[in-house]
């Protein structure tokens, strides 16, 4: 079987959504989606429950894990954020040093600055895949 090749610049739906957002140039599609992103037992060993473009999780220290990428990032000015399962938790995806274009490096605190483990830790990395 051949593959082929479909090119397109926009994409239209054939009227399930409603509103005036019926189309969307690929652009929008490529430079707006997560390039990675990952939901994780942050709770002694870590464990990845779900994810894209993340291939393996490193156990750093207490509350500090590194998400390994599957698909390096182009360059290290991509856009982090993330989450955690508790409330009154801040998870610092940088961690006040630069980015790896091959990891990205999750910090889980309390609000008294106190490493804390969490069930669910998500992080999710915006930019440009290499």
């Amino acid at each position: 079987m051949a593959n082929g090749t479909i090119a397109f610049d926009t994409l239209q739906t054939s009227g399930q959504i409603t509103g005036t957002a019926k189309s969307v140039d690929t652009d929008f599609i490529v430079n707006g989606s997560a390039k990675s992103w990952v939901n994780f037992d942050g709770t002694g060993t870590p464990s990845i429950n779900d994810s894209f473009n993340a291939s393996s999780l490193n156990d750093n220290n207490t509350a500090e894990v590194s998400v390994n990428f599957s698909s390096n990032m182009n360059n290290a000015n991509y856009a982090t954020s993330g989450a955690g399962s508790k409330d009154n938790v801040i998870v610092t995806t940088s961690r006040g040093t630069s980015n790896s274009t091959s990891v990205l490096t999750t910090f889980v605190v309390n609000l008294s600055g106190t490493a804390t483990e969490v069930d669910t830790v998500n992080a999710l990395a915006h930019g440009e895949i290499a």
